[in-house]
């Protein structure tokens, strides 16, 4: 059975479709260094889906209240890191952006990255999600993609008689010994074009001519940036 929610008029944009404008976050909850694992099922990674698109939609219900209130942007957007933590593999995400560059970053360069990538992004999505208009999801299709997992996502946009459909690429991880495995986003897919594949071309384009010191100042300036937009 298929999982229909839907929001009455006034919602902002769930995750999937936040990431449909190209940008991706992380989570701190799946932790770093995990290892991809055999151990999840279609089943599983339906369910992981849906129960995190229905968080967001809570959360869109819980913004639409603080509106009418005139509640804090800032707490609002913050509701929405915390589920974003529990949905992205960062460490995953950051290593796929940068592509041959990883390898040459040292570990304190890496882990530099990977904390400055995840605020920004964070930011990016949070900010999204708390602008767009949306009014429901539907999880229509699981399925193998190479070892990952795709889920094929029909997001329901206000005043757009279309839905548009989104992919999840869910990875499974080993969690440790006896504690099963986690499943994390690592890729969206809009339209058949990758945007981890996209956002890899740019951001190794600008390590190429300005060098690994430079991208992170970029990087750490464009974080401050999104932060004091939050404000």
């Amino acid at each position: 059975m298929f999982a229909r929610f839907v929001i009455g008029g006034g919602a902002v944009v769930a995750l999937c479709f936040a990431l449909s404008a190209g940008e991706v976050a992380q989570s701190q909850e799946l932790g770093k260094g995990l290892k991809r694992s055999d151990a999840c099922t279609l089943r599983q990674v339906r369910a992981f889906a849906d129960s995190k698109a229905r968080a967001l939609l809570k959360e869109i219900q819980q913004q639409q209240k603080a509106t009418a209130e005139k509640a804090s942007k800032r707490k609002q957007l913050q509701a929405y890191k915390d589920i974003l933590r529990q949905i992205f593999a960062y460490e995953t995400v950051a290593r796929s952006l940068v592509g041959p560059y990883w390898r040459k970053m040292s570990s304190s360069e890496r882990e530099e990255y990977t904390t400055i990538l995840t605020a920004m992004l964070e930011s990016l999505v949070s900010n999204a999600i708390y602008n767009l208009p949306v009014k429901g999801y539907e999880v229509s299709k699981v399925s193998r993609l190479g070892k990952d997992f795709a889920v094929n996502l029909s997001v329901s946009v206000e005043d757009d008689a279309d839905d548009l459909l989104i992919v999840w690429r869910v990875r499974c991880f080993e969690r440790g010994r006896g504690e099963g495995a986690r499943m994390g986003i690592i890729d969206v897919i809009v339209r058949s074009v990758s945007v981890i594949a996209g956002k890899r071309r740019e951001m190794t384009d600008i390590l190429s001519k300005q060098g690994i010191g430079q991208f992170l100042r970029m990087l750490a300036y464009e974080r401050d940036r999104l932060k004091k937009q939050e404000r």
